[in-house]
């Protein structure tokens, strides 16, 4: 009887240490599954933010292009502009030395 009740009390314990076990093992892949959760959507925000600097970056680069490319048709339309006043003088003083010589 002795040993009958000592057996019980010995299993007792040992499933209370099994069950103890078991639930410091459940609780550390739980706590490693919010911890992996975590780490990636940390990863895919740094992901994230990265794509979003780069996309600031090009667009800075597309402004700087069309700024430049509005610059230089700006000038080409100036000298176009200048070489038709020079070339309507001309024709104009021709036309002028014309009628004196006339």
């Amino acid at each position: 009887m002795f040993t009958s009740r000592y057996k019980k009390s010995s299993q007792s314990s040992l499933n209370v240490v099994l069950i103890n076990i078991c639930t410091k093992l459940l609780s550390s892949y739980y706590v490693n599954q919010i911890q992996l959760k975590h780490w990636r959507a940390l990863t895919r925000t740094q992901e994230l933010e990265e794509a979003l600097r780069e996309s600031i970056r090009i667009t800075a680069q597309t402004e700087v292009a069309i700024q430049k490319k509005d610059q230089l048709l700006k000038n080409a339309n100036k000298k176009v502009i200048i070489k038709l006043i020079k070339t309507n003088l001309i024709i104009i003083i021709y036309s002028v030395y014309h009628l004196i010589l006339d």
